[in-house]
């Protein structure tokens, strides 16, 4: 079996099996959604064989974090890499705070942007 880097395409193929209607999952947790599509295409898994869209979505969302201590070094790796501070990019930083709420949400979790942006403040904190 190849492994998932060395094949062609998977994330767009993976994204595309996604639907656009789960598109922030792909862009927050892309190496969720590649793994579990290559899990489920892979020629050596039983699950290639039964292989549908309506099964994949529900194991990436199956996959994803529901909780704030969970989501949470995810967010904050996020603003980080953005070379964001609450402080300086409130705006952004709630946006992107609003993306992981919808995305904990369609995973069966709880969590608001409130709960999620003041953690995020506190781990910025010095």
């Amino acid at each position: 079996m190849d492994a998932f880097w060395t094949q062609e395409n998977i994330e767009e193929k993976s994204r595309a099996e996604l639907g656009a209607d789960l598109a922030n999952v792909a862009d927050l947790f892309p190496r969720v959604v590649s793994a579990t599509y290559v899990q489920m295409t892979s020629g050596d898994l039983q699950d290639a064989a039964s292989f549908t869209r309506e099964e994949f979505r529900r194991r990436v969302l199956a996959e994803l974090p529901t909780s704030c201590d969970e989501v949470l070094p995810f967010f904050v790796r996020t603003v980080w890499n953005r070379k964001w501070h609450p402080s300086t990019h409130g705006q952004e930083v709630t946006t992107l705070a609003l993306a992981f709420v919808d995305v904990v949400t369609r995973a069966g979790g709880q969590l608001t942007a409130e709960e999620l942006l003041k953690e995020c403040a506190a781990s910025f904190a010095e």
